[in-house]
Parts: structure tokens; sequence; C-alpha cells
């Protein structure tokens, strides 16, 4: 990118605006876990995409101050579960910081790296941690694609203008 003075730069972005601006963005929904311990934890994730097919990488922003970063950070293996329109309310219960069992109602069985991997989702991925990069208030996530399984036909949740929603 070409400046002719950077200072023109600007650097007055209201975060809100900017929240409300990407919230048009209907995207995917899904749930990041990892271990604590032998306890399953995880957060809700729209920020998340497919980087590369060879090798098979994928891109996960989560916030610095995320409990489930620094599991993964310190496990190095992660699961991404790309939840079903059925799984609003689990979608619902792991966006909040701080809630406690997240995973008390929800089914989930273990891979090989021992990421928690939700039964009723579209699709699960279990990743190994590649690299960790600085991104502002997050930090970005360069997961290996260790196995993949697609589930049944489900249809995906999605987040748009700030809500849950499906595909019609």
């Amino acid at each position: 990118m070409f400046w002719e003075n950077r200072e023109q730069i600007p650097t007055d972005i209201d975060p809100k605006a900017l929240r409300e601006a990407m919230g048009e963005f209907a995207s995917g929904v899904t749930i990041i876990t990892a271990l604590n311990g032998d306890q399953p934890v995880g957060t809700t994730v729209s920020a998340f995409c497919s980087l590369s097919l060879d090798p098979p990488l994928l891109l996960v922003s989560l916030a610095r101050a995320s409990r489930t970063l620094a599991h993964i950070e310190e496990t190095e293996c992660f699961g991404v579960n790309i939840l079903s329109s059925t799984q609003h309310e689990l979608a619902t219960l792991a966006a909040k910081p701080g809630a406690g069992d997240r995973f008390g109602q929800a089914a989930f069985s273990t891979g090989i790296t021992g990421a928690p991997l939700l039964d009723d989702a579209c699709v699960v991925v279990e990743c190994a941690l590649e690299n960790v990069f600085p991104g502002g208030d997050h930090r970005i996530l360069i997961g290996r694609a260790l196995t993949i399984d697609k589930r049944s036909a489900r249809t995906p949740l999605i987040y748009h203008r700030g809500a849950f929603t499906q595909l019609i």
C-alpha cells in the first residue's frame, strides 16, 4: 500500500461501527474446543476460514483473553466444530465470557489429539497448532487439519447482524 503521507492514515475508526459493518457479513458459526486437563473447554467463533489446501491449514481468530486460547497454546491442538442450526443455544452459551460448564448438555467425543469434537456439529476438524500470530486484541491461530468428519447433511448455523439464523 502506498501512502504519500502516512500521517493522513485514519486512526479513529469507531469499534462499534466496525462491529456493525462486519455484522453485515453472514458467516458460519464454529465452536473451537480444547482440553483443560480432562475437561472440555471452548468458545464460539465466527472468525474462521480455510487457509490452504496443501498443506491443509485453517485460520481461527481468538481474543487474547480467551481461556480456550490459553489451553490451545498449552496442548497445541484444537477442534473446529462447524455448528448445525440445532446448536444455537450451545453457541450462545459458549460465546459468553466466564460461562460455567458449557458442555454439560452437549454430546461430544474426543479425537486422536484428545480435542473435544461435538457430536451434533455439521463438520468437525481436528487440528494441530502450527503457528500463532498477533492480531490486535486477538491472536491468529493457524491449525493443520489432522482429521475431518463431515457428519450427516445438517443445516449449518449462520451468524448475521448480531443474531443466529439458518439457511432458508
